[in-house]
């Protein structure tokens, strides 16, 4: 890119800290709050505290966050500072005109946000970063599943829940290491993919036909499907990975009563392959700045 930006990467996993490291060796003008723990941007000497927070945003025209953007809907998501962001306080921060980029932002700080005149958007409602960024979460899913499972995944009997970007990559790596693969969807089209790539198809309203069956789940779907009665379904020695954003598709009360090996595994790109989500994230950066620049 030739045009220099100013940019903020604010709060994030390793993901954004290692993004940091990438627009700066590209030559942008980057500073960095509410990651000062991370030890490349410690050596980087990019951060800044976050009292200067207003001071830092006055001159930036590119803001990126961290995805995703909160957890709490009050404070800026920080899980590599010591110090709190509120929210209200961030938004106010940013001057018209400049571009917010991060992920998961909830409708009603992106309604703020643009009504500010700030340039806002979600990386993860753009299709071209949900695939880059799902194939680091289905690696690392299986990364989990393997650590925890003691037998091969060749010949497994692995059932994946929810057909989207994460699952479809789920099930051809588990195919390709000779997993017994059984997928569910509800729509049509998907249903015939399921079939045309030679995996197994359950339907949900059947889907208990197939829990005595599995030796891993990953669930992918965010919306209650295993709960009590089906989770008593489930063999003792069954594992279950849990990667879709909250509320989630598992009772976890019930599994824990049931004594189930469940793992709960949200934002894994950040924790399993920060540097490869990084790059992702910067080319998607690029192009929402080259359409947004014409």
């Amino acid at each position: 890119m030739q045009t220099r930006h100013k940019i903020l990467v604010a709060g994030g996993d390793a993901r954004n800290a290692r993004l940091a490291c990438l627009l700066s060796m590209d030559g942008h003008k980057v500073e960095c709050i509410g990651i000062e723990r991370d030890h490349t941007v410690i050596k980087s000497g990019m951060g800044i505290p976050a009292d200067q927070l207003e001071e830092v945003l006055a001159d930036k025209d590119l803001v990126i966050g961290p995805i995703p953007f909160t957890l709490d809907g009050v404070r800026l998501n920080t899980p590599l500072s010591d110090e709190q962001i509120q929210l209200s306080r961030f938004l106010s921060g940013l001057i018209p005109g400049c571009a917010l980029i991060s992920g998961m932002i909830p409708i009603p700080l992106v309604q703020f946000a643009t009504s500010r005149g700030i340039h806002v958007c979600d990386l993860l409602e753009r299709e071209d970063m949900a695939v880059l960024n799902a194939i680091p979460t289905a690696e690392g899913a299986l990364q989990l599943a393997m650590e925890e499972i003691p037998v091969t995944m060749n010949g497994i009997h692995a059932l994946v829940l929810g057909f989207g970007r994460v699952g479809k990559i789920l099930c051809k790596i588990l195919q390709g290491m000779g997993a017994e693969v059984c997928a569910d969807a509800a729509d049509p089209v998907d249903a015939a993919w399921i079939r045309g790539y030679g995996y197994l198809k359950v339907d949900l309203d059947q889907l208990e036909t197939r829990l005595p069956w599995a030796e891993v789940i990953f669930n992918t779907v965010p919306a209650l499907i295993l709960d009590r009665s089906r989770l008593s379904l489930l063999s003792p020695e069954c594992v279950v990975i849990e990667i879709a954003s909250k509320p989630g598709g598992l009772d976890l009360q019930a599994a824990k009563d049931l004594k189930l090996k469940v793992i709960h595994a949200p934002s894994l790109p950040g924790k399993v392959a920060p540097v490869s989500s990084a790059r992702s994230i910067r080319e998607t950066v690029y192009h929402i700045i080259e359409e947004r620049e014409g």
